[in-house]
């Protein structure tokens, strides 16, 4: 398996006026992608994260990787870290499939870390097709004093 691509995510600022800072140029889609965690300074709160997919002329699945689900950044299959005696977490509900018809977009999020988070600490996509499909992770706005 090939490594996945990284997705940039961005903050949304607001500034005097109510006025919110550009959003940057969307990133291509590739069949397998991620956005990385972090930790300290760069950690993300995916509870605040929204991901756009811009789909194009070709309807496209966007599968949103539950934890332990398909493979790592390395491109190494991975495993649940939930045993199977689980009971009422999100971790055990499985993958985000949304399907998209032509000209349209996706809106992913926020997430639920428990069931998307990955034990590497980031979020993993998959696309069943990568034509024409642009990708955008923002934080949502926030006022910076």
């Amino acid at each position: 398996m090939t490594a996945r691509t990284q997705i940039t995510s961005t903050y949304i600022l607001a500034s005097a006026g109510d006025t919110f800072n550009t959003v940057p140029a969307g990133l291509a889609a590739a069949a397998t992608m991620y956005i990385a965690g972090g930790t300290g300074a760069s950690e993300q709160d995916f509870r605040k994260m929204q991901i756009f997919c811009v789909i194009g002329s070709t309807a496209t699945v966007v599968t949103l990787r539950a934890s332990g689900n398909g493979n790592n950044v390395a491109g190494v299959a991975q495993t649940s870290p939930y045993p199977s005696s689980a009971v009422f977490t999100q971790g055990t509900v499985g993958d985000l499939v949304s399907a998209s018809t032509t000209s349209a977009t996706l809106v992913l999020g926020p997430m639920t870390t428990d069931r998307f988070l990955q034990p590497d600490g980031n979020l993993y996509l998959d696309f069943s097709n990568v034509t024409a499909v642009t990708v955008y992770a923002v934080q949502r706005p926030f006022v910076v004093a």
